[in-house]
């Protein structure tokens, strides 16, 4: 697992939603700064157009930054960390410009401080290299803008100090989100990589079990049909024609049972397991995968699934009709659809089902979710393997 390119985002969704509140507060407290510090500052300003236009660049870059961190939205994409670190950047030059004949700006420096909070509410979302160097790339710009900010102060603080005072709040916040989000992604992947060893021994001594427990089915099934039919015809000493029948029923019977559960995916045994079936009529009914590519879905794939397969058990009676899932192959990728007719509210569907969601959005990246008049249909896809 290459830890250069995970985000906490990916590695704990769940984590992450509760994340939400700390990320809300964050991205508002960089707007309500920059709001109140325009305010403290007003007399300085020579412009205010390009103070207001600031103020809104910044507010559109937090607006963006809380909508894509919803769990509805997921994955945070590199390509909105860009442009809400550009919103920001426009901000901190659209400032420096409403107060271009002053030196108050950067003495405060107060303007790169609500990008620097921004960083930090992007730390969960983004992976840490990312995250350090565009904050390197910002503080180095936001430095360029006071040091041409600098020619029209007369001020005999040292220059560095002055660039000084805009650079560093950038710079120490995105370091701290970046290095904050390496901890929490490389000692997640140290979790992963532990339970994997583990779970690969488990997943030993449960082959071994359930070789077993196919092989104890194998004889309960040879004592019901097979020994009882080799037995009758030992006692008599002949082989009629109705025994040469009924043996060919016999072995008929045993390859369409055989096949069947050779060819009976994970996902339908889930949906067995569930007892999806039992009002729903044949398993099969339930799930059309002609062409077996249930077992193309990763572990974390099949595990997310499963969980919101058994949540809409927990939160429906199962009904004739209740469900359907198809998956079919795309070119080089897996597709499915699941449809699920729920009697909920679509408010209460996204209150119920948002971790679920979450988890889900992160797994299959391109998963698009439909509410209408009752129905809930979840599109995604996934690559073969």
């Amino acid at each position: 697992m290459n830890r250069q390119v995970h985000t906490r985002q990916q590695l704990d969704p769940i984590g992450t939603v509760g994340n939400a509140l700390a990320t809300v507060m964050t991205t508002a407290s960089a707007f309500v700064f920059a709001v109140v510090m325009t305010g403290n500052v007003i007399d300085t300003v020579t412009r205010p157009a390009l103070a207001i236009v600031a103020l809104l660049l910044l507010g559109a870059g937090c607006v963006l930054l809380l909508h894509a961190a919803s769990p509805y939205r997921a994955p945070f994409t590199r390509r909105t960390h860009h442009i809400v670190v550009i919103s920001g950047l426009t901000a901190i030059a659209c400032q420096a410009g409403a107060e271009w004949y002053d030196d108050q700006m950067v003495r405060s420096g107060w303007c790169a401080i609500p990008l620097g909070l921004l960083y930090l509410a992007m730390g969960p979302y983004r992976p840490a290299q990312e995250l350090a160097l565009s904050g390197t790339v910002s503080s180095l710009i936001a430095g360029a803008i006071a040091l041409l900010h600098l020619h029209t102060a007369n001020d005999d603080v040292p220059a560095l100090a002055l660039i000084a005072v805009t650079v560093l709040p950038i710079l120490a916040l995105s370091y701290a989100s970046a290095t904050y989000s390496g901890a929490v992604v490389n000692a997640l992947v140290s979790w992963r990589e532990s339970l994997q060893t583990a779970r690969k021994e488990v997943t030993r001594d449960e082959t071994d079990g359930v070789a077993r427990s196919v092989q104890q089915d194998r004889i309960t099934l040879l004592n019901r049909e097979v020994v009882p039919f080799f037995s009758s015809v030992v006692e008599r000493g002949e082989l009629t024609e109705g025994d040469r029948q009924h043996a060919r029923s016999i072995a008929d019977s045993v390859r369409r049972l055989m096949v069947s559960e050779v060819d009976r995916s994970w996902l339908e045994q889930v949906l067995e397991q569930l007892m999806f079936a039992s009002t729903a009529g044949p398993q099969r009914s339930l799930i059309h995968d002609d062409e077996h590519i249930a077992h193309h879905m990763t572990d974390d794939q099949r595990t997310a699934l499963r969980a919101f397969l058994v949540a809409l058990r927990e939160e429906h009676r199962p009904e004739a009709g209740f469900l359907q899932i198809d998956l079919f192959s795309e070119a080089a990728s897996c597709r499915g659809v699941l449809v699920a007719k729920l009697a909920l509210t679509e408010m209460t569907l996204r209150s119920r089902f948002a971790p679920y969601f979450a988890v889900l959005r992160v797994i299959f990246a391109d998963l698009r979710i439909e509410y209408f008049h009752g129905v809930l249909t979840l599109s995604f896809s996934y690559e073969q393997r």
